[in-house]
């Protein structure tokens, strides 16, 4: 027998895991970009990040919004006509603190310059 799971079945089964408030904001590795990343910028210094999971650059979104960063995203959805003036307005705009990438999206070695 073939049973199909669709969208909202997998919702609803797996939505009663899902944080209700903004405890991973207290994990680890959140706590410590919550204070580098103000440090970092109040030295002036520019940040990449690069991650093999697209939700990984989804979380970092919010606590870069909760800290009050600017940011710049790259994903496989990026269009590639797209990307290189990603990477432009990042060496451009000293105020864009940090450039976020999905790493196999990055795979075609951009370079960035201070």
């Amino acid at each position: 027998r073939t049973r199909w799971l669709t969208h909202e079945v997998l919702h609803q089964h797996l939505n009663k895991y899902a944080l209700k408030n903004d405890e991973w904001m207290s994990a680890g590795k959140i706590a410590k970009l919550q204070e580098m990343l103000p440090q970092m910028r109040k030295d002036g210094d520019r940040v990449l990040i690069f991650s093999q999971f697209v939700q990984v650059l989804d979380i970092l979104e919010v606590v870069l919004d909760t800290l009050q960063l600017k940011y710049l995203k790259l994903t496989g959805q990026t269009a590639v006509a797209d990307r290189q003036s990603l990477v432009d307005a990042y060496n451009q705009n000293e105020d864009i603190t940090v450039f976020r990438a999905f790493s196999p999206a990055a795979d075609f070695g951009f370079e960035t310059s201070r």
